[in-house]
C-alpha cells in the first residue's frame, strides 16, 4: 500500500512527499490529489486512445472527466 504521495502543488516549490493519510484527511489536499489523478488519466487516454482493447477503460476515464468537469462548473455557480 502506498504511504506517501507527491502532489503537483508541492513540485512547484521543489518537490517533496506527504503522507497519504494526511492528504486524504485534508479536503484541499485531497482535491489536489484528485486533480492530479485525473490529469494522469487524461495523459493515459491520449497516449493509448488507439488501442481498441482499452475502449472500456477509456469510456470510464471519459465519464470521470465529465463528472469532474461538471463538479467544477457547479462550484463556479
Amino acid at each position: 500500500m502506498r504511504a506517501f504521495v507527491s502532489l503537483s502543488a508541492d513540485r512547484v516549490t521543489g518537490g517533496g512527499y506527504r503522507s497519504l493519510h494526511s492528504v486524504l484527511d485534508n479536503e484541499l489536499l485531497a482535491a489536489i490529489m484528485l486533480r492530479d489523478a485525473l490529469a494522469e488519466l487524461r495523459r493515459f487516454r491520449v497516449k493509448y486512445n488507439r488501442l481498441k482493447s482499452l475502449a472500456p477503460v477509456m469510456a470510464v476515464i471519459e465519464k470521470l472527466e465529465q463528472e469532474a468537469d461538471g463538479a467544477q462548473l457547479a462550484k463556479a455557480v
